[in-house]
């Protein structure tokens, strides 16, 4: 039986979905940044990271401030 009910919304479609954190490969495909330049930010404290685990993350708002920041 069909019915003209909307659909529940409460569903996120997976492209609707942003990240929180981004792993080091994830982070470069992002930014338009190589693996040497990111891990140079990082060491550098421009860019924090975050541990999982045994994964390195780095929060969305790292990307967020190094575009504020103009890469200074």
């Amino acid at each position: 039986m069909h019915t003209d009910k909307p659909r529940n919304q409460s569903h996120a479609v997976a492209s609707d979905i942003k990240p929180l954190a981004y792993n080091i490969p994830g982070f470069c495909r992002a930014m338009g940044l190589g693996r040497s330049k990111t891990y140079d930010l990082v060491r550098s404290g421009v860019i924090k990271t975050v541990k999982v685990g045994g994964r390195t993350l780095i929060p969305a708002e790292e990307l967020i401030k190094l575009l504020n920041q103009g890469g200074q």
